[in-house]
This record gives C-alpha cells, sequence and structure tokens, in this order.
C-alpha cells in the first residue's frame, strides 16, 4: 500500500517527502534589496530623462506654431523630425537655460543655448539667443563673464544716423550722412556696420571686436546711455549669435544662412560642407535643417 501511495504522488510531492525524511525544508529567501534599489533608481532616471525630453519637445513644437504657424509645424513633425532620426544626433548642442533683461523694459527673452568657455581654442558659439519683441536696449545677463569677441546677427532697420545694434567698449552703429552735410568721422566698426547696412532691409550683420568684450557688458539695440540721446535702433533684431572669437569663413556662411532661413528673407546660401561647420561649432539649428539629412 505504502508502495501505491508513493508512485501515485506527484513529483512535487515526492521532493516534499524526501526534503522531510533528511531533515531540509524549502526556505524562502529574502529579496536582494541592494539590487531592488539599483533597479528602482534607474527606472526612475529614465523616466527623469523622459520627462524632459518630453518639455523640450513641447517647447520646440510651441515655438514652431508661434513662428511658422499651425500647418507648417504640423509637416514638420510627420516628415522632418523622423528624418532627424535618420540623419543622426547633431553636434555641439549644449542645453537650453533662461535669460534675462536689463538696461531697459524687455521681457524675459528664450535662449537657444548657453556655452561656457573662454576665448582661448577654436572659435566657439558662447551665447545664442531670440531676441523677438524685446524693447530695447537689451542686455544679457547669461554667464555674464563670457568672453565674446565676434557677433553674427539677423536684423532691420531704417536710416537713422547714430542707430545702435551692438553698444560696447566698441560701439556697433550706423551712420547717415545728412543731406549738406560732410561725412562724419567713422571708426573702423561704424565703417564695418554702415558698409552692412540696407534700410528697411533683412540682414545679418557682422561685428569683430578687437579684444574678447565680457557678454555682461554688451548691449543690443540702443546705447546704455540716456534714453534722450535717441539712438535706438529704429527696427528689429530677430536673433543674435555670439563666438568665443571671430569664426571662419565656412562657419560664418553657415551661420548666415541658419539666420536667413530661419528669419525667411534668406539670400544667404551655404553648403551642407558649410551648415555642418556651423553645427560643429555649436550652432543650436533646432528645426531650421531639419530636413538636411547627415550621413555619419
Amino acid at each position: 500500500m505504502l508502495y501505491y501511495d508513493i508512485n501515485a504522488m506527484t513529483w512535487q510531492e515526492q521532493m516534499c517527502i524526501i526534503e522531510f525524511i533528511n531533515g531540509t525544508q524549502p526556505v524562502q529567501e529574502d529579496p536582494h534589496w541592494m539590487g531592488v534599489t539599483l533597479v528602482a533608481v534607474m527606472l526612475l532616471g529614465m523616466l527623469a530623462l523622459f520627462s524632459k525630453a518630453v518639455c523640450q519637445a513641447a517647447a520646440m513644437v510651441r515655438e514652431s506654431v508661434r513662428k511658422n504657424g499651425l500647418v507648417e509645424t504640423l509637416v514638420i513633425c510627420l516628415f522632418v523630425v523622423p528624418l532627424l532620426y535618420v540623419g543622426g544626433t547633431k553636434k555641439g548642442g549644449g542645453g537650453t537655460a533662461s535669460g534675462g533683461l536689463s538696461g531697459g523694459k524687455g521681457t524675459t527673452t528664450e535662449t537657444a543655448g548657453v556655452r561656457g568657455g573662454g576665448s582661448a581654442g577654436p572659435p566657439r558659439v558662447v551665447f545664442q539667443s531670440a531676441v523677438d519683441g524685446t524693447v530695447f536696449p537689451a542686455r544679457f545677463t547669461d554667464a555674464p563673464g563670457t568672453p565674446v569677441q565676434a557677433v553674427m546677427l539677423a536684423a532691420i532697420g531704417d536710416a537713422a544716423d547714430l542707430a545702435t545694434l551692438i553698444d560696447a567698449p566698441e560701439t556697433a552703429r550706423i551712420r547717415i550722412v545728412q543731406e549738406g552735410y560732410a561725412e562724419p568721422a567713422m571708426t573702423a566698426m561704424e565703417q564695418s556696420v554702415t558698409a552692412q547696412f540696407t534700410p528697411a532691409q533683412w540682414l545679418v550683420a557682422e561685428v569683430d571686436f578687437g579684444a574678447p568684450v565680457p557678454l555682461g557688458e554688451l548691449f543690443f539695440g540702443n546705447t546704455a546711455g540716456p534714453s534722450q540721446w535717441e539712438r535706438v535702433w529704429q527696427g528689429e533684431i530677430a536673433e543674435i549669435v555670439a563666438f568665443s572669437a571671430p569664426p571662419g569663413a565656412d562657419v560664418r556662411a553657415g551661420v548666415a544662412n541658419y539666420l536667413a532661413v530661419k528669419g525667411k528673407f534668406y539670400g544667404h546660401p551655404a553648403t551642407s560642407a558649410q551648415r555642418q561647420a556651423a553645427i560643429e561649432a555649436g550652432l543650436n539649428y533646432g528645426l531650421v535643417w531639419g530636413t538636411v539629412i547627415i550621413v555619419k
């Protein structure tokens, strides 16, 4: 009868009998709390990264809707964004930081990226900011000690004498010769800006300083002096890109193309190599060049 009962048992029941006879019992092990903690930390980290990516994507979509309209934004999201993943990630992206204004009644501006670094080494983008709708003068306070030696910006203005694009130790302003008056004595900086200026047309202005200037000492769109001097820039400044040192021709061409395409006034063509040079210098191009596929 005993033999029959044993053979009628399942394999698990037989193992329990053998363990009972040998004096061993199954033991319920405690979980490995260190492993559980590591897994939880990893999951939380992944969730944080995902949340940050979602917030950044939402901000980019909101900005695109404001700039390009809802229909064009939908087209970009449906067709351009997948191409970005095919083409690979961009170089020199950098993070997103918020910018402040002082010296005027400006509102908070949106900065596309602020990267530290001095003037040593190759030219790098150390500041990039959109300034649409601000009241001049505007002084950006992100990393105010960051050295800046070259600036490129998209601007449009009227023919107003002494209209100031950038007020700094070297003031970048236009000088208009009044009818019946002799041509005024101009600094090299004034000559450069005046030569680039075309009234009532969007342009990409380039300003090179003789020596690095702290970002916090640059006023855009006016002079730092009294308002009664009437040197306010009679127009708009769409976006500013500042460099640690004067960049080369390819970087300039790529940045000018970015500013012109984003501002939709064009007229500044660039090759894919020049665009790539601007990206490698640290330009944060967002969705402007989303249709360009860079194969790595």
